[in-house]
């Protein structure tokens, strides 16, 4: 893992190939790439489950792996009752250790390398040292999606409110004076947790469920997905409602001389976006799916460049190569794109549908989905089975490898649960996949409310085992 210098450097080198992933998106860029070996298929290595959903994904620290729950504060059962944060052996998924002292929340944390774990809940933030010592907390404003860094080493804090700001990872102190970002929270919708009683029984907290509603949905937030930034100019752009909250909106910040953060650049996007910003490795495009649209803007100007009209709502961020290519997961399909200046081309695509057929199950939708740079692969999870309104009845769960040139299956491995998560993949090839079995929970409301159709009370209803599932990498001869 990449020490935290004046992150000039370091992020230069984080966008060339970290080797491990130090937060959500693997890099402060949101490419989602490492500079990872190609294996010739996956191999299931271990599994960490103690029952409880894991909130975004799991960050790697040399031997270390990172992970966040949501669970009660009355699970999982036994010596590890009441745990959110999570330290494990990255070869074999024993707990190093595990921490109750941070609440449920659905976030992420980060690295930096040096044995400095972060890590928030809904009102503090934290830092840990390897071994589980708590070295400091803070309160903060609100709850928060994710940690990642900015260009000078502080740890950038973008929350559900619209506050923006920048700690010193050492003490905890404010870098930045606060700021607010002047946009409207996004309007409350039609779920409540009165129609989620899957949710508590996927080991969901009651205190944290309408937390976990709103944050899922976006109800009443600014900000909801994670921030990323230039490598070459340290200008951060985050994705959050418009000023009136009817929209949505791109803004570019910038830090001046008295570390102020200020709006640099503004454009308009889709409303409620659900997928964080991504730029590509000059910096000078940054790509974003919103309403049913993938955009290419660029990052001097904030104005669009381009913008393709994708079916279905883009669930998960879109994945940058170096080369240029970009990879967009939306409405079941996972494509392929490359930037050609004026406009994007489609290079391949593939559906959920297809691949589920492969494997006898009438359909499939794609869950979440990484890249590996080097290794030319696209890791993508699963789930299979009949869908009603968009929402598969999950009949079984998939780590789906395809190859990033044309698009053709490499391999699958079985998951135990959904993974609505991003997969995490180590220098060595190990690929790491965190489980929270959304659709599951939704179909266990479903049936107390009455509302399953006829079709689907015919089908049995697996039970998910939520965890972490780790993959070694194979090859056909050794190396």
């Amino acid at each position: 893992m990449l020490p935290l210098l004046g992150l000039g450097s370091a992020l230069a080198l984080m966008v060339a190939g970290p080797a491990g992933w130090p937060v959500r998106h693997a890099d402060p860029t949101n490419s989602d790439h490492v500079e990872g070996l190609a294996p010739d298929h996956l191999e299931p290595a271990w599994f960490h489950g103690p029952d409880v959903p894991i909130g975004t994904f799991v960050a790697i620290d040399g031997e270390l792996l990172l992970t966040h729950s949501y669970n009660t504060d009355t699970k999982p059962d036994g010596a590890y009752r009441g745990c959110h944060l999570w330290a494990l052996d990255a070869k074999t998924g024993a707990v190093r250790w595990c921490s109750g002292k941070v609440g449920a929340a659905l976030t992420s944390l980060a690295v930096d390398g040096r044995g400095g774990i972060f890590v928030a809940d809904t009102k503090r933030l934290f830092r840990f040292d390897r071994t589980g010592k708590l070295v400091w907390r803070r309160s903060i404003p609100s709850e928060t999606s994710a940690l990642t860094w900015s260009l000078d080493g502080g740890l950038l804090v973008a929350d559900y409110a619209g506050n923006v700001r920048i700690y010193d990872p050492a003490t905890g102190r404010l870098r930045t004076r606060p700021f607010t970002l002047p946009a409207a929270p996004y309007p409350r919708g039609p779920i409540t947790p009165a129609e989620a009683p899957g949710q508590l029984e996927a080991g969901v907290g009651a205190d944290y469920l309408p937390r976990l509603i709103d944050n899922f949905f976006g109800y009443g937030i600014v900000i909801k997905d994670v921030p990323a930034v230039v490598p070459q100019s340290g200008r951060i752009f985050i994705a959050g409602n418009s000023r009136d909250g009817r929209t949505g909106s791109l803004y570019g910040l910038d830090l001046d001389q008295r570390s102020r953060l200020r709006i640099a650049c503004e454009t308009e996007i889709g409303a409620n976006s659900d997928t964080s910003p991504a730029i590509s490795a000059d910096g000078t495009s940054l790509y974003i799916a919103a309403a049913g649209e993938l955009f290419a803007i660029d990052t001097a100007s904030c104005k669009i460049r381009w913008r393709l009209r994708r079916d279905g709502v883009a669930a998960a961020s879109p994945l940058v190569f170096p080369d240029g290519r970009i990879v967009l997961m939306a409405g079941g399909n996972v494509s392929a794109f490359q930037d050609r200046g004026t406009t994007g081309e489609l290079l391949w695509q593939r559906t959920g549908d297809e691949i589920a057929a492969a494997e006898g199950f009438a359909q499939g939708v794609f869950d979440s989905v990484a890249i590996g740079a080097a290794s030319r692969r696209v890791y993508v999870t699963a789930t299979y089975g009949p869908r009603l309104e968009g929402i598969p009845f999950p009949q079984a769960h998939r780590l789906i490898v395809l190859d990033a040139a044309n698009g053709r299956l490499v391999s699958t491995a079985p998951l135990g649960a959904e993974s609505d998560s991003t997969p995490s993949i180590s220098h060595d090839g190990w690929v790491y996949v965190p489980t929270k079995s959304l659709a599951h929970a939704h179909w266990i409301s479903e049936r107390k409310l009455g509302r399953l159709p006829e079709q689907f009370r015919q089908l049995p209803l697996p039970r998910p085992r939520n965890g972490v599932y780790a993959f070694r990498p194979v090859w056909k001869e050794s190396r």
